[in-house]
């Protein structure tokens, strides 16, 4: 989707360029269904860093929140889908916040 952008994992770290992405986990929740059988809620924020020199830079962030928004749909961990359950998306001090939720079901020997 934004092949130029760098993303980075877990964690600010100092001396990143803009544009960039975080990601950065959240939270779990694992709630006991019957028998070995457990439906985990998991969350990751995804921070996106807007480059303030680019030209058109204000606009910048809305497209990239709209992207997001049309194009998150599912997330892939090792020939594995997980389906977006809910997005959060928000802007604060002009860097969007967006906050994925999926569920998946896990089974416990």
């Amino acid at each position: 989707m934004f092949p130029k952008t760098k993303v980075y994992g877990e964690g600010i770290e100092q001396g990143y360029e803009e544009p960039c992405f975080f990601i950065d986990y959240e939270k779990e929740k694992v709630k006991k269904l019957i028998g070995n059988r457990y439906n985990n809620e998991t969350s990751f924020k995804v921070l996106y860093f807007q480059d303030f020199n680019e030209e058109e830079a204000r606009y910048k962030v809305y497209k990239v929140r709209d992207t997001l928004n049309e194009r998150v749909d599912y997330i892939k961990y090792k020939d594995m889908y997980f389906t977006i359950k809910n997005k959060e998306i928000e802007i604060k001090d002009k860097d969007l916040h967006f906050f994925l939720i999926f569920n998946f079901l896990q089974k416990k020997y």
